[in-house]
């Protein structure tokens, strides 16, 4: 593998990223459908990143979260390797669309939940309990690895690329959404009170 390559990678990761948090961002701020915004609501996007990615991954379990991460980008990263040489050979449609982030959407929470009862090693237990970061972290792998086949070889068509991406960034957001409506995190979602 090129280094050129690798760097490629890490900068259309992170891209994917930033576009990932800003866009969940906006769609919170958006939608509750208020009329007034201030200024840095809306501009400041460099705190507004901050406070997204401290929502997400709150201080006590980073380090759990960011080794999930890790090694679901790893994943993701050696899967979008098993479809093809990258160049003239390349003709991998599957592993560079939205079908495997798909299917980890929905086999993530059934993997983990059997997983658990299970006999499986601790470590193995622990990882499949940070499965919000290990789904992170694969999509993304997969988002960056797919807009840097299209921008850099070309040889997948646009017409394929674009509503996978889209699919993949709206599951990312979706996953995003659902942590946050199960944890306690009030910035979000207001929950409603049961008391009458």
């Amino acid at each position: 593998m090129d280094i050129l390559v690798l760097i490629v990678f890490l900068l259309s990761y992170a891209v994917c990223a930033i576009l990932i948090l800003l866009v969940h961002y906006y769609y919170r701020i958006l939608f509750p459908g208020k009329g007034e915004y201030k200024r840095d609501e809306i501009v400041d996007i460099k705190s507004n990143l901050k406070q997204e990615l401290n929502a997400i991954y709150p201080e006590k379990d980073r380090g759990q979260e960011y080794l999930a991460l890790t090694i679901g980008s790893i994943i993701g990263f050696i899967l979008s390797y098993t479809g093809g040489i990258y160049g003239e050979n390349y003709e991998s449609y599957v592993f560079h669309s939205a079908i495997l982030p798909v299917l980890a959407y929905f086999g993530l929470g059934f993997i983990k939940k059997e997983g658990m009862e299970d006999e499986l090693p601790s470590p193995v237990k622990n990882l499949l309990k940070q499965d919000f970061s290990l789904f992170m972290g694969f999509t993304l792998s997969i988002l960056a690895k797919t807009v840097m086949i299209y921008g850099i070889y070309h040889v997948v068509s646009f017409l394929w690329i674009f509503p996978n991406i889209v699919l993949m960034i709206m599951a990312l957001v979706n996953r995003i959404i659902e942590k946050h409506k199960k944890s306690d995190y009030n910035l979000f979602f207001k929950h409603k009170s049961t008391d009458n």
